[in-house]
């Protein structure tokens, strides 16, 4: 039976035979255990896999050559870039109404505001 003790210094000594940190006399023990012991053996095919996951997510990213990626960037907006159409008289006038009505507020609050001033004899 195994105690929750004997089972984590087993899962240690496993780590520790992945990773090379045992000795000679250690080394042999849990080789033979390995060999002996199907659970054992899942166990260090599953520290195996872990390692190489870690392995995996820590290794440098590939970064590509800025320039041609600039040219290639570049290379498909030209490609998929069409000319501008002119917009319709109606659609101007749409976006015109608004700037000028805002015009118009700005202008009548500012003279309200100068006469207001004036009044009071600040102007």
């Amino acid at each position: 039976m195994w105690t929750p003790w004997r089972r984590r210094r087993h899962s240690a000594q496993l780590s520790a035979y992945l990773d090379g940190e045992l000795d000679a006399s250690s080394q042999d023990e849990v080789t033979d255990r390995i060999v002996l012991n199907p659970a054992s053996r899942a166990a260090l095919d599953e520290f195996a896999a872990v390692d190489q996951l870690v392995e995996l997510a820590l290794a440098p990213g590939h970064l590509p050559d800025r320039e041609a990626a600039a040219d290639l960037l570049l290379s498909r907006c030209q490609a998929t870039a069409t000319p501008p159409a002119a917009a319709p008289a109606a659609a101007r006038r749409r976006h015109l109404a608004p700037a000028v009505v805002a015009s118009v507020g700005i202008l009548v609050t500012a003279g309200v505001t100068f006469m207001g001033l004036r009044r009071r004899g600040l102007v």
